[in-house]
């Protein structure tokens, strides 16, 4: 995610220096025109072949806001592809497992961020809830995305990297403490990248693997045995993106990549498209983007876009059962789905419809929004979607701002990418959580029936005008603020800076001025009659203009 969203930033500033030097005043760009002029003569003087020409000594006679534009240039010209979100990290780092009648999540920490970790989620006496570590694993290289599935009532967990694929148990109990053990684990051909790695929700230990070749992999135990024939996107795409899941058989898979949803069955080895592009309700640019099973059945499939949000029913190839307008600002790229459990003791006299949820996230901007849909047939929409806050709403309440000193640049801290989505169900409501790229793991909890109007968690979302944080929640969020506080602090303090130095102190010309030049003698500017003795001819050695366009920028400034 850093990568591509420092090269959009590179990309977004350079487009504004080009828009800024065409939008200047009319005296401004008349100097950088003369400065244009000068820079052309020196240049017609001394480059002679310009395959021989060296860049270091051009540098030395462009004007100032033309040397940072021709470096901006040089730092963006070689991108030929501009991403918008960053395909590898499709899935997420963050997933939520049920252990011991509890709930636990996974993510990634570390600096490397190639720390698997384990955390215990439990609900305190005020409402909020609290991680404890409970194991945690480090690997050799980078993880991308990680996972989660119950197998007859066993949990796995899954990690990916860009070449190795890891397959933990869950192992243990409250007594005598749970963790993760590594059953498995298989290094992809040197050729090939891991894009996605699902688990079997039917056979336990069994694996599908897909790769940036377009490769389909089974892998069980320690061997990977290809799935299929090597699958090709039916036009050019300039992301390598691909996403393999389980269908409603054990031998049957969904591949996707940006331009197609294919079912591949490995006994047959026939493939026919769930949905493919181009479609005419789509947008003529519009790609795919994530994919993910629901668990209101097995023939249900969820299909994103860069603007829609699709459910596909795999007994209806070709045609969405229902389609959203997803509203995100970028493409999606975490999926989370969920039934919610049901808890008859907080409704009313009778029992909320049977409702499913599905959540969308993006990248940069961390964006999230659910949508809910009957499961009695016909399947129909339940609602509006609903936006979960995100992290960056953070500063936007005065009560957990009101004792900090640094409120610009929390605001920086927390307006990074996501890195992670994942949901909790509970009897009567269910929790979201959100974390950024620097490990930070933020909640929200939504009730089926709420008689309070007190929000406890980080923020309130649509109606917050009519909320009111917790007080424990208030004091819980400026405690984190302080020792952020205390943290940035701390590294301002271990950070050596050198004294100031004026910046004509330590510069020696190399070349004499003109005695008659205005730019380097500006007093001369004042003698009267000057103008009519100057020559275009005579040329200052130092600043490189002739004394007649010396003196007529002197003029400009002065003026």
């Amino acid at each position: 995610m850093g990568p591509i969203l420092k090269q959009n930033k590179k990309l977004t500033s350079f487009m504004k220096m080009i828009k800024n030097t065409y939008a200047n005043r009319k005296d401004v760009q008349a100097a950088r025109r003369t400065g244009l002029r000068i820079f052309q003569v020196s240049m017609q003087g001394m480059i002679e072949d310009p395959s021989t020409v060296d860049l270091n000594v051009v540098y030395g006679y462009m004007p100032p806001w033309l040397e940072e534009a021709f470096t901006a240039y040089r730092e963006v010209r070689d991108i030929q592809t501009v991403s918008i979100c960053n395909s590898k990290y499709s899935g997420g780092c963050l997933t939520a497992i049920p252990l011991e009648g509890s709930q636990c999540l996974v993510s990634v920490e570390g600096k490397d961020w190639d720390q698997l970790s384990l955390l215990h989620i439990n609900e305190g006496k005020s409402g909020l809830l609290h991680a404890r570590p409970l194991w945690s694993a480090k690997l050799k290289s980078k993880i991308y995305s990680v996972g989660s599935e119950t197998v007859q009532d066993a949990v796995y967990v899954s990690a990916r990297t860009s070449k190795i694929c890891s397959l933990y148990k869950a192992q243990g109990d409250s007594n005598q403490g749970v963790g993760l053990e590594k059953i498995y684990k298989i290094r992809l051909p040197d050729e090939e990248h891991v894009q996605s790695l699902t688990i079997s929700p039917y056979i336990p230990g069994e694996c599908l693997v897909s790769t940036d070749t377009g490769m389909v992999y089974e892998w069980t135990d320690r061997q990977l045995v290809p799935w299929s024939a090597r699958q090709q996107p039916r036009f050019p795409v300039s992301d390598p993106w691909s996403w393999v899941q389980y269908g409603g058989h054990p031998r049957q898979a969904l591949f996707c990549d940006q331009t197609a949803l294919q079912m591949i069955d490995l006994r047959t080895q026939v493939a026919v498209d769930l949905f493919c592009l181009p479609d005419s309700s789509l947008h003529k640019r519009e790609r795919l983007r994530a994919c993910g099973r629901h668990p209101a059945s097995s023939l249900y499939s969820i299909l994103a876009t860069d603007y829609s949000l699709m459910l596909m029913d795999q007994r209806f190839p070709r045609c969405p059962v229902l389609k959203w307008s997803h509203m995100l600002t970028t493409p999606p790229q975490y999926m989370q789905c969920l039934r919610p459990q049901t808890d008859h003791s907080v409704t009313r006299s009778t029992p909320p419809p049977d409702v499913h949820y599905i959540y969308l996230g993006s990248q940069f901007p961390p964006e999230v929004e659910g949508y809910g849909f009957t499961g009695s047939e016909p399947v129909c929409m339940v609602g509006q979607p609903h936006g979960p806050p995100s992290y960056r709403d953070l500063p936007l309440w005065p009560q957990y701002m009101a004792q900090c000193n640094n409120a610009e640049m929390l605001k920086g801290r927390l307006d990074v990418s996501m890195a992670g989505l994942t949901l909790h169900t509970h009897p009567g409501s269910h929790t979201v959580y959100q974390m950024d790229c620097f490990g930070e793991i933020f909640y929200q909890k939504f009730q089926m029936d709420s008689s309070t109007n007190k929000d406890v968690t980080f923020s309130a979302g649509l109606g917050s005008h009519d909320l009111f944080p917790d007080t424990m929640v208030t004091k819980h969020v400026q405690s984190w603020v302080h020792s952020w506080e205390q943290g940035v602090l701390k590294k301002e303090q271990t950070t050596v800076f050198r004294g100031k130095q004026h910046i004509s102190m330590g510069l020696q010309y190399l070349r004499p001025a003109h005695n008659s030049c205005c730019v380097c003698t500006p007093g001369l500017y004042y003698i009267l009659g000057l103008e009519s003795e100057l020559s275009t001819l005579g040329r200052c050695e130092r600043c490189l203009a002739s004394q007649l366009e010396a003196f007529q920028l002197t003029k400009s400034v002065y003026k």
